[in-house]
């Protein structure tokens, strides 16, 4: 490894603290490209950070917390494939890319207190979110959430919405979505349940008529 290197790997590692497979990172206010790819963090407290960069926490699987007061961009990736985070503070995020918060799986709800416009792919495969909040948000493009299931967007109705995505008023809290989701799961099954019964009552009285 050449001298320069080492230099650069010593600088990063000064950026911040690992403990007990926690980042604490009180000053910087960005998390520079492939900073921590593949990091094996549970915990990440940066509360100054305001740019997150491409990659910068690419496939930090075991990752469920990331903290910042100041959060305003997530390029392209930033957090791609964090499948164990629940916990992100997107209240003052104006700027997303191409698979900003994408295979994040474990995410339920988002909150963009700024945020005006919402591209295809900013938020591929997150399909466990069940509720976006956007009270400014002006246009969604068409293919931002083909792929989400019981997704809702609290926004004004007069949002350009070319995928005819659900906009509803009012946000939902965790337990009312959860009742509705259940609710229809249950109408479904009820509803499978009472065709097969059906059809096996019609087999039963085809075999008497056999006999």
């Amino acid at each position: 490894m050449s001298k320069c290197h080492e230099k650069d790997q010593d600088k990063k590692k000064r950026r911040y603290l690992l403990l007990n497979m926690d980042i604490y990172m009180t000053f910087g206010q960005r998390i520079e490209e492939l900073d921590f790819l593949f990091n094996i963090m549970m915990f990440a407290h940066c509360p100054k950070v305001k740019v997150v960069e491409k990659r910068g926490f690419r496939a930090c699987y075991a990752m469920r917390y990331f903290f910042s007061l100041q959060l305003e961009e997530i390029e392209e990736e930033g957090f791609f494939a964090c499948v164990s985070l629940i916990k992100l503070p997107t209240g003052k995020v104006k700027k997303l890319s191409s698979q900003s918060i994408a295979f994040c799986q474990s995410l339920v709800e988002l909150n963009f207190d700024e945020i005006l416009q919402m591209q295809e792919r900013n938020f591929e495969s997150c399909w466990g979110v069940r509720q976006i909040i956007a009270p400014k948000l002006k246009l969604i493009e068409k293919g931002a959430f083909d792929d989400f299931r019981d997704l809702k967007i609290v926004a004004s109705q007069k949002v350009e919405n070319p995928g005819g995505y659900t906009i509803i008023d009012e946000r939902q809290r965790f337990q009312e979505v959860a009742s509705e989701i259940f609710l229809r799961e249950r109408k479904q099954l009820l509803f499978l349940s009472r065709n097969q019964k059906n059809l096996c009552q019609k087999g039963l009285n085809k075999k008497r008529l056999l006999k």
